[in-house]
């Protein structure tokens, strides 16, 4: 019995290992959001949905503006829409990962209609329930490396066999970076239109299908508010919202068709820019995220105005 249980132990200890030493190496390729677990807190973030995560580039706003004030690096605590919504849940994430020392820090809070609506308008109280068991809400401790807790909560998102097809990659400042295949780097154009509409189109459909079941919400324009406050304690805040294609743009309106009003109401009463992209043509390889040429461009542009403001 003792010979079968020192066993299991070595087994379990070197099945460990070899996923430690896998995830140390690997971890970006793995899993979408393993490495925002791994790193130490952070002064400067921004913050988000998967438009933010994959299409504003940390090192090209800390490359413009290393002349600042700011207390850079800028970390890119952003998730996907399943996870991303304001609310007390994201506010408690932000103040764990948050190294709160400085006052001189930069904040690039982004918003869009399906980050601030209502998930659950059949209950009579909205809350952040919906959202738990999602990264970052379900993880206490955010520098750990490697984190056991995250592995164990979250092992759901693991994919091994992005080591090998390399498609993804989280960088450790917290950008996604997605390799598209049917880009071509010379002139920045789907070599093939058809997938491009076809990623479009699915895009589409998803949010279409958020507008049907989603509704506006003054409970999450309440908690971005508190979260904005909550920020420019250690510093400055931009609100910034993200450029996408015109036909997404027209169902978002339609949706919550004073959404820029609201936003600019919550930019008066805290005092602060809101750059409001939604009308730019930056390019996309889905109609809705930046690819890396248009999100380094992008990061040119908010570096820009942020040295302007």
């Amino acid at each position: 019995m003792k010979k079968i249980c020192r066993k299991i132990t070595l087994f379990i200890i070197l099945v460990v290992s070899f996923i430690t030493v896998l995830l140390n190496y690997y971890g970006g390729y793995i899993d979408p959001f393993y490495e925002k677990f791994t790193t130490p807190k952070q002064f400067s973030m921004i913050l988000g949905d998967s438009r933010a995560m994959q299409g504003i580039q940390p090192k090209v706003l800390d490359s413009n503006l290393k002349e600042s004030n700011y207390k850079l690096p800028i970390y890119n605590f952003s998730f996907t829409i399943k996870q991303a919504t304001y609310g007390a849940s994201y506010l408690n994430a932000i103040k764990r990962k948050l190294d709160t020392t400085f006052n001189n820090q930069l904040f690039v809070v982004t918003v869009n209609p399906w980050m601030l609506a209502n998930r659950t308008p059949k209950l009579l109280v909205e809350s952040d329930s919906i959202i738990m068991n999602e990264p970052p809400h379900n993880i206490t401790n955010m520098t750990m490396k490697p984190n056991i807790e995250y592995f164990i909560k979250n092992f759901r998102f693991f994919n091994f066999r992005g080591v090998f097809s390399k498609n993804n990659k989280l960088h450790k400042d917290g950008w996604s970076e997605i390799h598209i295949d049917d880009w071509l780097e010379e002139n920045n154009f789907p070599k093939n239109k058809e997938i491009f509409l076809e990623r479009k189109h699915n895009q589409m459909s998803l949010f279409g299908n958020f507008a049907k079941r989603w509704n506006t919400s003054k409970y999450r324009l309440n908690w971005l508010e508190k979260t904005i406050v909550y920020l420019q304690q250690y510093g400055k805040v931009f609100v910034v919202r993200m450029p996408i294609d015109k036909e997404i743009l027209e169902i978002e309106n339609e949706f919550w068709s004073d959404f820029d009003i609201e936003i600019d109401n919550i930019s008066k009463n805290t005092q602060i820019d809101y750059f409001n992209f939604s009308n730019n043509t930056w390019s996309t390889y889905d109609g809705q995220h930046l690819d890396k040429f248009g999100g380094k461009s992008f990061a040119e542009r908010l570096s820009e105005l942020i040295k302007n403001n």
